[in-house]
């Protein structure tokens, strides 16, 4: 019973913590990377798949050798597929995308520029 409850109060203050104090990168205020609207964060390897107005631009694990970010150039659809949600953040235009429901689900998150 001891072991569950230390469990219980670790748990409580993990999810009580802010993103700074469990090491996740807050976006960037406004300041959006000129050219690179789109910007995936890492905090964990997880694989990603990018596809820019249908080609294929990155397949792989994000975060296994150290580069824990990927910017993508403006488009006119940009595409991101996420294994899990809960080990990366994605950034469009200085806010952080949020979606709805069980972060560890796979995503395919559906990026459209329709300003023409």
């Amino acid at each position: 019973m001891a072991v569950v409850a230390v469990l219980f109060v670790q748990v409580g203050r993990s999810l009580g913590k802010s993103e700074a104090e469990r090491g996740v990168e807050a976006p960037e205020d406004a300041s959006v990377t000129e050219g690179k609207p789109l910007s995936i964060r890492a905090t964990a390897p997880v694989r990603v798949l990018v596809e820019v107005d249908g080609l294929e631009t990155y397949s792989g694990v994000l975060c296994r050798d150290l580069e824990c970010r990927l910017d993508v150039a403006a488009a006119r659809e940009i595409a991101v597929e996420l294994a899990d949600l809960s080990r990366a953040s994605v950034i469009y235009n200085g806010s952080r995308v949020a979606p709805l429901g069980n972060l560890s689900a796979p995503r395919r998150l559906v990026f459209v520029d329709d300003a023409d």
